[in-house]
């Protein structure tokens, strides 16, 4: 499972607030998601002039 998406909710008005993930299961471990691995991150870039 992967994705991206930008947030609705912003710290201050018109800053760009973006989170990214990627997570991986084994066929062999679908019954325990806890053997699940992946990243998350997040990015957040202030408007202009702040």
């Amino acid at each position: 499972m992967s994705g991206s998406r930008p947030t609705a909710a912003q710290v201050t008005a018109g800053d760009d607030i973006t989170f990214t993930f990627d997570a991986h299961l084994a066929a062999k471990d679908t019954r325990n998601p806890r053997k699940a691995t992946g990243t998350f991150a997040f990015s957040h870039y202030p408007r202009s002039g702040a």
